[in-house]
Formats: C-alpha cells, sequence, structure tokens
C-alpha cells in the first residue's frame, strides 16, 4: 500500500488558538495523519511536520534566525554558519555518550528530530509563557528548558550560541530521561551528573558556605517543594540550593563510591515521582533519603510526604514540565 503524501502545511485546524508563537495541537494531528503508517513512514512525517512546525517559528522569530539541520536535531539561532555546525556536531556527540552512560533507557523515545530554540533573552521568555499556565513558573532564571509537551523541543536563552556546551548537555539528558519519568531532583541530578562528565564543568562542591546556606533555608515545610521539583522554579535562592542539594543527595547514594553502578542503574529506573524515590532508595540502596539529609541539615522530618507531594503536584498539573511528550 503507497503511503500517502506528506503535508507540504500545517492546517489551521491543527494550530492551538490563542497562543503568542506557532503551536500545533500534535494529538489532533496524530489522529488524522498517523493511519497506516509503518514506523519508518512515522519518522519521515514528524521530520516533515517538525520542520514545517520549527521554520514556521523561526519566522515569528525574526529574518535574523536561521534553522540548520544534522541527523537528529534541528537547530534555530542568530549564530553564524560555523558555529551552528560546530553546536550540531557537539549536539550529535553528545547523544550518543547520553545513551551509552544511560543504558536503561530506551534509544527509541519518539519521531522526528529534536528541535533546539537558541533565543535572545527577552524573546526566549516570551516564548515561555505559551508553555506555562502561571507566569510565576517563568519568573525564576533558568539557562535553557525541555519543553515536553506534544513534540518535546528545547528552548535557550542564547541566540548566539556563546555558551551552549553545559545546557545543551544538561537539557539533552532530561529529555532522554522523559520516558522514565523522575522525580524532579534525581532528573535534575542525573542531568548535572552527565552534563560533568561531557563537559568537565560544574564540578560539585560542599563548602561550609554551602553547608551554612542549606540549614538556614531549609525548613520541614519547604523541603516538600523541593520533593516535587517546585523549588527548582523558585525565584529566591531556592533554585540554586536545590540544584546543589539535588547533587549532594545523589552523590551520598554512591557511599564514597562503595554503591555498585548497577544499584544506581537500578535505583534510579524504579524510582517514582509519587514518593520522591523514597521506596526505591530503600529497596535498591538500602538507603532512607530523610536520614541522608540529616547529616546536611540536622535532626528534622526531611523525608518525602507523600501526601503533601501529591498536594503539591496537583497544584502544577498543567505545567509544561509534568507533562508527558509523545514525540522527540
Amino acid at each position: 500500500m503507497p503511503k500517502p503524501p506528506f503535508p507540504e502545511q500545517l492546517k489551521p485546524e491543527w494550530l492551538l488558538p490563542a497562543k503568542t508563537f506557532l503551536l500545533p495541537n500534535w494529538d489532533v494531528i496524530a489522529a488524522e495523519v498517523e493511519v497506516g503508517l509503518d514506523a519508518d513512514s512515522l519518522q519521515e512525517l514528524y521530520v516533515q511536520l517538525g520542520r514545517l512546525w520549527i521554520n514556521g517559528l523561526r519566522q515569528q522569530f525574526g529574518t535574523e534566525y536561521q534553522l540548520v539541520e544534522s541527523e537528529n536535531f534541528f537547530l534555530v539561532s542568530q549564530a553564524e554558519t560555523q558555529r551552528t555546525k560546530e553546536a550540531l556536531r557537539f549536539l550529535e556527540h553528545s547523544l550518543r555518550r547520553i545513551h551509552s552512560g544511560l543504558p536503561f533507557v530506551p534509544k527509541n523515545l519518539g519521531y522526528g528530530k529534536w528541535p533546539v530554540l537558541c533565543l535572545e533573552g527577552d524573546l526566549f521568555y516570551q516564548y515561555l509563557l505559551d508553555f506555562f499556565s502561571d507566569e510565576e513558573e517563568t519568573v525564576a532564571h533558568v539557562g535553557g528548558v525541555y519543553l515536553n509537551r506534544g513534540y518535546g523541543h528545547f528552548a535557550v536563552p542564547d541566540a548566539e550560541l556563546a555558551r551552549y556546551s553545559s545546557v545543551f548537555v544538561h537539557e539533552l539528558t532530561h529529555a532522554v530521561l522523559q520516558s522514565c519519568n523522575l522525580p524532579a531532583w534525581l532528573d535534575e541530578a542525573v542531568a548535572m551528573t552527565v552534563e560533568n562528565h561531557i563537559t568537565r564543568e560544574q564540578p560539585y562542591e560542599l563548602t561550609r558556605e554551602w553547608i551554612r546556606r542549606h540549614q538556614a533555608y531549609w525548613t520541614e515545610e519547604n523541603i516538600q517543594r523541593f520533593w516535587t521539583g517546585r523549588s527548582f522554579w523558585s525565584p529566591d535562592e531556592g533554585q540554586e540550593l536545590s540544584y546543589h542539594l539535588a547533587r549532594f543527595l545523589f552523590t551520598a547514594l554512591y557511599q564514597g563510591g562503595t554503591t555498585e553502578p548497577r544499584l544506581i542503574s537500578e535505583f534510579i529506573s524504579q524510582a517514582k515521582r509519587e514518593d520522591a524515590g523514597f521506596e526505591s532508595a530503600l529497596r535498591c540502596l538500602d538507603i532512607d533519603l530523610g536520614e541522608v539529609l540529616h547529616h546536611l541539615l540536622g535532626e528534622g522530618r526531611w523525608q518525602p510526604d507523600v501526601e503533601a507531594i501529591n498536594a503539591l503536584f496537583n497544584e502544577v498539573n498543567s505545567c509544561a514540565t509534568d507533562t508527558n511528550a509523545r514525540f522527540c
């Protein structure tokens, strides 16, 4: 049976209304175009659909933005040609390294290519508003984000690709991990660890000043925002402290190098958002996450509270970072 011709433009009825930028309704598109296609045809189809969408966004961003492609990526930026080619080579290399280092993650994560939008700062935050129901969620400074709604894609506030390596690796790791549906702190910890292994930047350190800041900031109440991941979007110092606390926890799980890497992989692959990985840590590593935090924060009830986590999840159930991606 011959495959139907692929679309040459996005139909108006395929687009979500009341959005500043072009945003397709991928569920509607899938229901109409996927019927009867095999995996190879679906890959070709979603490359074409992705190209139409991203090129439309490029036109909305302005004539100074250009679209270039590689085997697995669309890249939109203002950078000159040599810099974009270099960035694409780095992305392809990083994708191979990430899959090699995370063997428990399936390599087939969907159809299409990974879109990467490198935007000027104000445009970057304006673009994010189409994906977040609460503008407060976009107040915090971020170096980049993986938007896993529909056709998952990356956005970074660096139109000239001046400082792309760490952000690309970090966000690409998030994208590869999205099928695992990890607790936010663990997702961030793995992303930071992979980032450090590939780029050799952002090494972890625990100083007296870090300890002082953690002990001054965290309480038995606001620690639940860390377990849900909400504190990673805090406009105050809670954002920076959340990233550091995630690395502290993840480093502690290795117990000075005595924990087998196999057990760490089992813990990651079994960790659940609903309890922030608490049961998985007990089962796979015989480690109580609350007790780990005792060593940093002192005595207190630091373990994940499932009821508090579920209540906070209900507040952000429409946030883009908590939706599941259908495509790459």
